[in-house]
């Protein structure tokens, strides 16, 4: 990670639009996400982790899960299962994490670095409650300038599904 996070999420709400395949135009990445998101690094323990994920999940409707509101999380570094029938605050049954390259059960004593952007660390998408993390790191770089920065860096990018939402 570019701010030394274990993991990060962005709001669904953030990101404007796909990328198609090809050549990549800078104007698309502005296209994609065009605020002007910051990102924090907080430090979160296993029971605010929850809650925010929780929180990315709580208005699925059973019937259709493409009816999330943008507070939908999208996730890197995670993985998590949701039982979107299960009530609210109760639908997420499993998160794992990544560290050192193998995948481990969130355990109720972890503490995480968590990239976020500052609108949801700020309260933006009902996120209020993060605002009781630390803050490790407070970027002063756009979101858009660190993507752009890694395309530079790995010019080639190959996107695939990976299951890091599972729903149940």
């Amino acid at each position: 990670w570019a701010l030394g996070a274990d993991v990060a999420v962005a709001n669904s709400g953030g990101i404007r639009r796909s990328i198609d395949a090809g050549e990549l135009r800078r104007g698309a990445i502005f296209e994609a996400l065009p605020f002007e998101n910051r990102v924090f690094v907080i430090d979160a323990d296993a029971a605010l982790l929850r809650r925010l994920l929780e929180h990315s999940v709580s208005i699925f409707y059973p019937t259709d899960p493409k009816q999330a509101g943008g507070q939908f999380l999208q996730l890197s570094g995670l993985r998590i299962r949701v039982a979107r029938r299960k009530p609210v605050g109760q639908r997420v049954t499993a998160i794992e994490w990544q560290t050192k390259g193998r995948w481990r059960r969130l355990a109720q004593t972890d503490k995480l670095r968590v990239a976020v952007q500052d609108f949801i660390y700020l309260g933006g998408d009902g996120y209020g409650f993060l605002k009781v993390a630390p803050i490790r790191r407070k970027g002063r770089r756009l979101l858009r300038d660190i993507v752009l920065d890694y395309l530079r860096k790995h010019p080639t990018v190959s996107p695939r599904v990976e299951g890091r939402i599972r729903l149940d």
